[in-house]
């Protein structure tokens, strides 16, 4: 019979980098990121696909398979009060 690993998989990355620490002071994006190393591996790349809404009431994980950049715009419009007019929605 197989034996099981006990080594876990972490499909994130990690943020540590020179990159990350540069631009953290001035891109709120990267500073975000930044903070997600002081998370559990094994739960930080679901917070990197979580949107939330500004008074956090909505909160979704975004799958590219499920129409989630049409969601993720509806909650931009919801939060801001305008449309989302970028391509693609990295909000």
């Amino acid at each position: 019979m197989r034996q099981r690993s006990t080594k876990h998989l972490h499909l994130s990355k990690d943020r540590t980098g020179l990159k990350y620490k540069a631009l953290a002071p001035f891109v709120p994006r990267y500073r975000e990121l930044l903070c997600l190393n002081k998370l559990d591996p094994n739960i930080r790349g679901i917070f990197v696909n979580v949107v939330q809404s500004d008074d956090r009431r909505l909160t979704i994980v975004k799958n590219p398979k499920c129409g989630s950049s049409t969601i993720t715009a509806l909650m931009y419009e919801y939060s801001k009060g305008i449309a989302w007019s970028g391509g693609g929605c990295r909000v």
